[in-house]
């Protein structure tokens, strides 16, 4: 997708499982960009307050008192945010590429 990005949760207790339940068990959102500049430092800011919010989102919230939901929470994150991390680099590549255009005579 060029105008958006997508996430999807990666944790460690969908991987037992096969991989068409593990598909359709893990939460998954859309990231828009088209509204962005992502040439710019402020574009790119904003995309990744965006993949933050997503992540948070997406990996959930544990309770304070939950040491080990802390831990998968914390592993869902990083898992999350190293996974997207090739289609951000992808989606700012491409905002930076010119757009050529031939006249028609």
């Amino acid at each position: 997708m060029r105008n958006a990005l997508f996430l999807l949760a990666l944790t460690g207790a969908a991987v037992t499982a096969p991989a068409s339940a593990q598909l359709a068990a893990q939460p998954s959102l859309v990231v828009l960009t088209v509204d962005l500049d992502l040439t710019s430092a402020n574009g790119r800011a904003r995309l990744d307050q965006r993949i933050a919010r997503a992540v948070r989102e997406v990996c959930g919230h544990p309770s304070d008192a939950d040491a080990e939901g802390r831990s998968k929470v914390r592993e869902c994150r990083d898992a999350t945010l190293a996974a997207i991390s090739e289609q951000r680099a992808i989606a700012i590549a491409a905002a930076e590429r010119p757009v050529r255009l031939a006249g028609s005579q």
